[in-house]
C-alpha cells in the first residue's frame, strides 16, 4: 500500500496537467465558434436592414428622376428660352413651374439657358429666387448639356439648404437650356427613417449626406484628399461645412461590404472595441447606406460559451474517466462486448436497410425527374400557345374595325371596275389606265391592312433583333386606326424617332397592341380622349410609356394588374389576359412592363426593353 499511494497521487497529477490544454483548447472552440455563429447572424439581420433602407431611399428619389424632363415639354417653357426677355412669357413660365412644383411636392424647379443663368423658376417671388442667378458651375449643369441629363448632390448656393438635384437638357427641337427641380434634404430624410442606430446614408467619396446620429452630417468616414477638397471648393457642394472626417478605422475584412471598424482617431481607435460596419448601395446614385452596430451582446454571449464549453468538457472528461475504471471490471467488459457484438448487427441491418430505402429514393428522384422535364416542355408549349391565343382574342375586337376599313375599298373597286369597264366600251384608254391606277392603289391599301393581321396573328418562335420602335407603333395603330377614329381620341408621341430597340418586332407589336387597346377601353365615355407615347433612352435601355387621361386602374385591382384573368372591364369585353401575355413576351425578350395611376388622373404603363447598340444593329442588319 506504502508503495502503491504515491504512484496514484503521480497518476492523477498527470490526468490534471493532460486536462489543462484540453480546457483551453475547448475555451478556445467554443468561443471561436460561437464569435462566427453570432457575427454570421447580426450580419445577416444587418444586410436584411440595410436592403429596406436602400430601397426606401432608392424610391424617394427615383421617384423624381424624370420630372425635369416632363417640365422641358411645356411650351411655356420653350417659349421663355426663345423669348427671355418678354414679361409675358416669363410670368408665364414662373407659374407654370410655380404650380407643377407644388403638384409634385418638389422644393424648387427652375430654368437655366445656355449660359447657365436663371431665367424662370418656381420660387419666382421669394427672397431666394434663382432668377438672374448664374448656377453655370453647377456639375449638374454641364452634364445635362453635354449628355442631355444630369444629378447632383449638394448644398444649395443660394437657399443654402441641401438637396438633390435633377437636370434635364431640352428636347433637339427647342432653344438650348437646362430644367432642374431641386428636392431637398429635409423632404428627403422625412421619407426615409432610417433604424435608432448608426445607420447613415454616403456619397461616392465616404461623405454622410443623411444620419440617425446628427453630429456625423456633412462629415466624411475618413479624410478626404486635397484634390476632392479642392473640386468641392470648385463645384461649392459643400458651402459652409468643414467636412471633418468622424475616423473610421478598418480592422478587419470580413467581405465585400463587410468589416470590424473602430471609431476616432487611430490613437482613440487602438483603445476602442471593434464595431461591425456593413454597407448596401443605393440604386444607381452612387451613394451608400452604412451601419454601424455595438458587438457588445455578441462579445458577452462568446464569454458565456466559452464558460460553458469548459464545463462541459470537464464534464466529458470526467465521464471519460468514470467509464475507463467501470471497464476494468470482467463482467462490464464481457456485457460491453456483448452489447457491442448487437450493435454492430442491428448497424449492419439498419445500413442494409437504409442502402434499400436510398436505391428507391433514387429510382423515385430520376422518375421525378423527368417527369418535371416532360412537365416543363408542356409548359413552354401552353405558354407559347397562350402568346398565340392573346392575338386571336386581340384579333376579334379588331374585326369590327378591320371590315369597315376592308368595306370601303371594296366598294370602290366594284365602282371603278364599272366605271372601267364603260370607257373601254368608249375608247377611252387614258381614263381607263387612270381608273385602274387607282383601283391598283385600294389593293395595295388592302394588303397592307391583311399583312398586318397575318404577320400579327402568325405563332412563331422568340427571335431578338434590332427593331426601330415608330414602324412598330405605326403598325400598331394601322391594326386600331378604327377604333381609335370612331372614339375621336388624339394619340400624341414624344421621342419616338430614332429610337431602336432589340426585340422580337412580331410579338412587341402584340405588347403594343395589347396596351393601346386597354388605353383605348379605358377612355369609353372620356371627354376629349387622349393618349401619350413617351420614348425615352437611358443608356442600354429604353422605356416606352402609354399614357391615357382616363378614370385610372382601381386601387383593389392595381396589385393584381399582371395576375391572369384579371381585369376592371365589364363582363364579356375581356379575359384578363392581355397585360399577363405582354408581361410574359418582355421576360423573354429581356425586358420589363410596370404600371401606375398618374397624380391628375389616368393610368401609365411602362415597357423596359434593352435598347438596340451599334454592334446588334449592324449584326441584324
Amino acid at each position: 500500500m506504502q508503495h502503491s499511494s504515491p504512484a496514484k497521487r503521480r497518476q492523477r497529477l498527470l490526468r490534471l496537467l493532460a486536462a489543462i490544454p484540453l480546457l483551453a483548447l475547448a475555451a478556445w472552440a467554443g468561443g471561436e465558434w460561437t464569435w462566427r455563429i453570432q457575427l454570421d447572424q447580426l450580419i445577416g439581420q444587418q444586410a436584411q436592414e440595410l436592403r429596406t433602407q436602400s430601397m426606401r431611399l432608392h424610391e424617394v428619389i427615383d421617384r423624381y428622376a424624370n420630372a425635369a424632363g416632363v417640365a422641358a415639354l411645356h411650351p411655356a417653357i420653350q417659349d421663355v428660352l426663345k423669348f427671355p426677355n418678354d414679361p409675358v412669357r416669363v410670368d408665364r413660365a414662373n407659374r407654370y413651374l410655380q404650380e407643377f412644383s407644388r403638384r409634385l411636392d418638389t422644393d424648387v424647379v427652375y430654368v437655366l439657358n445656355e449660359a447657365g443663368v436663371g431665367i424662370a423658376a418656381s420660387n419666382w417671388d421669394s427672397p431666394t429666387t434663382f432668377v438672374g442667378i448664374d448656377l453655370s458651375y453647377r456639375p449638374y449643369f454641364k452634364e445635362a448639356l453635354g449628355r442631355g441629363h444630369g444629378q447632383f448632390w449638394g448644398i444649395g448656393t443660394t437657399s443654402n439648404r441641401p438637396g438633390y438635384f435633377f437636370a434635364e437638357a431640352m428636347p433637339a427641337e427647342s432653344p438650348a437650356g437646362v430644367v432642374v427641380v431641386k428636392l431637398e434634404l429635409a423632404r428627403i430624410s422625412a421619407r426615409w427613417q432610417p433604424p435608432a442606430n448608426h445607420t447613415v446614408a454616403i456619397d461616392d467619396l465616404g461623405v454622410v449626406l443623411l444620419s440617425s446620429t446628427p453630429d456625423w452630417q456633412y462629415r466624411p468616414l475618413k479624410p478626404l484628399p486635397p484634390d476632392v477638397l479642392a473640386r468641392f471648393r470648385s463645384t461649392r457642394q459643400y458651402e459652409g461645412q468643414r467636412l471633418d472626417p468622424i475616423g473610421v478605422q478598418l480592422k478587419r475584412q470580413l467581405t465585400p461590404g463587410t468589416s470590424l471598424v473602430t471609431l476616432g482617431t487611430r490613437e482613440e481607435s487602438s483603445r476602442a472595441e471593434p464595431m461591425l460596419m456593413k454597407q448596401a448601395p443605393v440604386g444607381q446614385f452612387g451613394w451608400q447606406v452604412v451601419s454601424f452596430t455595438d458587438l457588445s451582446g455578441v462579445r458577452l454571449v462568446v464569454m458565456l460559451a466559452r464558460v460553458l464549453s469548459v464545463l462541459a468538457t470537464a464534464l466529458s472528461l470526467l465521464a471519460i474517466l468514470l467509464i475507463i475504471q467501470r471497464r476494468r471490471a470482467r463482467k462490464q467488459e464481457r456485457t460491453a462486448r456483448d452489447a457491442l457484438l448487437r450493435a454492430k448487427r442491428e448497424l449492419e441491418d439498419k445500413v442494409r436497410e437504409r442502402t434499400h430505402e436510398l436505391m428507391s429514393a433514387n429510382a423515385r428522384l430520376r422518375d421525378e425527374v423527368s417527369e418535371r422535364a416532360r412537365t416543363a416542355d408542356a409548359l413552354r408549349a401552353t405558354q407559347d400557345e397562350l402568346v398565340h391565343a392573346g392575338k386571336l382574342a386581340v384579333l376579334g375586337q379588331m374585326a369590327a374595325g378591320i371590315t369597315h376599313e376592308l368595306n370601303q375599298p371594296l366598294a370602290a373597286l366594284r365602282a371603278l371596275s364599272e366605271n372601267t369597264q364603260l370607257l373601254l366600251e368608249r375608247d377611252m384608254r387614258d381614263d381607263a389606265l387612270d381608273t385602274v391606277a387607282r383601283m391598283a392603289g385600294l389593293v395595295e391599301r388592302m394588303a397592307g391592312i391583311t399583312g398586318q393581321l397575318r404577320l400579327f396573328a402568325r405563332k412563331g418562335t422568340v427571335s431578338l433583333e434590332a427593331a426601330s420602335v415608330a414602324p412598330m407603333l405605326d403598325s400598331t395603330s394601322l391594326l386600331l386606326d378604327a377604333r381609335i377614329r370612331a372614339r375621336d381620341i388624339v394619340v400624341v408621341e414624344h421621342g419616338v424617332s430614332g429610337v431602336a430597340i432589340l426585340c422580337d418586332p412580331s410579338r412587341m407589336e402584340q405588347v403594343f397592341v395589347n396596351l393601346l387597346s386597354n388605353a383605348i377601353d379605358a377612355l369609353a365615355g372620356v371627354v376629349a380622349p387622349r393618349i401619350d407615347i413617351v420614348v425615352t433612352s437611358n443608356g442600354n435601355r429604353v422605356r416606352i410609356a402609354i399614357c391615357d387621361n382616363g378614370p385610372g386602374v382601381p386601387d383593389d385591382i392595381m396589385p393584381r394588374v399582371f395576375d391572369p384573368f384579371v381585369t376592371a372591364k365589364v363582363a364579356g369585353a375581356g379575359l384578363g389576359l392581355g397585360l399577363t401575355i405582354s408581361q410574359k413576351i418582355l421576360r423573354d425578350i429581356g425586358g420589363s412592363l410596370y404600371a401606375r395611376n398618374l397624380p391628375d388622373g389616368g393610368a401609365e404603363f411602362t415597357v423596359d426593353v434593352p435598347a438596340a447598340t451599334p454592334q446588334t444593329e449592324s449584326l441584324h442588319a
